[in-house]
């Protein structure tokens, strides 16, 4: 619509700017197109006759164009001042009828009282200043009339200037080119109604991109809780979470959070609530947080949606496990190998446990501890 409305002003102006050479007396409005042509097929047959009555003098135009400033600038000047004066009268009454209540009381100043009442009267009795103002629709109209004369005398002033013949024929082809132009207007109003809409759509889009997917977050969250869940076969402090009322762990994406919570029961309503449920142990903990990052893992190489390297480095997981819990890393590692595919994922720990003892059935390990290297360093180079 933009590039229509553009194409139609541009149009316009062209033709404008040519038919001051050839028709300085013809404005072109985009709907007259019939009449403009009318007038420029008589010029070329050497029909059109300048009608000299219609346009009127430039000197006389611009007597009344300043005749008409002046009275503007007279009647704005004059409507300040009368505001001032009118104002400044008003104060006065306001003092002297103040000043009026004020020795009413007292008989002794009884002779001043009669000076203010005809200091009043005289005010009240005085010309109103209102008459004066010169209404604003006045000022208006003169305006208008002005910016009319100021368009006459451009009018005049193409019309008395010169212009050679070849300069002419080349002003109405221009003229014909354009007016045989397939163009259209556009309302401005139905144009700024749509860029209204189109913001209102914008800040709509931005706050729904900005607010937070709870479908999603409710998938990731039970992903995670059945992740945890199916290891209760293999870990004590599992099994005993999984009797618990309610068990699941919730995704909270405001500071990246992996909350457990439970359902409490409140012995006075017997009403179901949800709470906080901590868990002391740091094998809990760490099982929990190894969860979360296969969540976040399967989802970002299910998804597709960013390059990622798919690599999953985890450094000493062991230290915290006892020897009947530890084989649950291992489990929530295959869980997640055979949940996207082993060939999608590569998975490197490093860890004083065994495979074995960890539950893990890797297809390569290496032995970094020597009698002169005590773990990894991608840097030593040995004798």
């Amino acid at each position: 619509m933009e590039a229509d409305k553009s194409k139609y002003d541009f149009v316009l102006d062209k033709v404008n700017s040519k038919l001051k050479i050839v028709a300085p007396t013809i404005s072109y409005t985009g709907k007259n197109i019939q009449e403009v042509k009318k007038a420029i097929s008589e010029i070329k047959n050497n029909v059109f006759k300048n009608n000299m009555d219609k346009n009127k003098d430039i000197a006389d135009l611009e007597t009344r164009y300043n005749s008409l400033f002046e009275q503007i600038k007279m009647y704005q000047r004059e409507k300040k001042d009368m505001s001032g004066i009118k104002q400044y009268n008003i104060n006065r009454e306001k003092l002297l009828s103040s000043l009026q209540k004020i020795i009413s009381d007292q008989p002794e100043l009884a002779y001043l009282a009669k000076s203010i009442e005809t200091l009043l009267r005289n005010l009240e009795e005085g010309v109103s200043f209102t008459d004066y103002i010169i209404k604003d629709q006045t000022v208006n109209k003169l305006e208008k009339e002005l910016e009319q004369i100021k368009t006459e005398i451009n009018k005049a002033d193409s019309f008395f200037k010169m212009y050679s013949l070849p300069d002419k024929q080349k002003a109405i082809a221009v003229i014909e080119e354009y007016l045989d132009t397939d163009v259209k207007n556009v309302d401005d109003d139905a144009i700024d109604s749509l860029k209204k809409k189109i913001s209102f759509l914008k800040r709509e889009i931005k706050t729904l991109k900005n607010a937070d997917d709870v479908s999603a977050i409710n998938d990731f969250s039970k992903y995670i809780t059945k992740l945890y869940l199916s290891m209760k076969d293999k870990s004590n402090f599992v099994e005993q979470d999984s009797k618990e009322l309610g068990f699941r762990i919730k995704y909270i994406k405001k500071g990246n959070v992996l909350q457990p919570v439970k359902t409490y029961v409140d012995k006075e309503s017997n009403k179901e609530y949800e709470r906080n449920y901590y868990t002391g142990s740091m094998a809990r903990h760490i099982v929990i947080q190894l969860c979360g990052y296969a969540a976040f893992l399967n989802k970002l190489l299910k998804d597709g949606k960013y390059p990622i390297v798919p690599i999953f480095v985890i450094d000493h997981i062991s230290k915290a496990f006892d020897d009947e819990n530890s084989k649950v890393i291992g489990d929530i590692i295959m869980y997640l190998l055979n949940d996207i595919g082993s060939e999608n994922l590569q998975v490197f720990m490093f860890d004083s446990e065994k495979p074995e003892k960890l539950g893990i059935n890797n297809k390569y390990s290496a032995n970094l501890v020597s009698e002169n290297k005590t773990g990894l360093c991608p840097f030593y180079k040995g004798s």
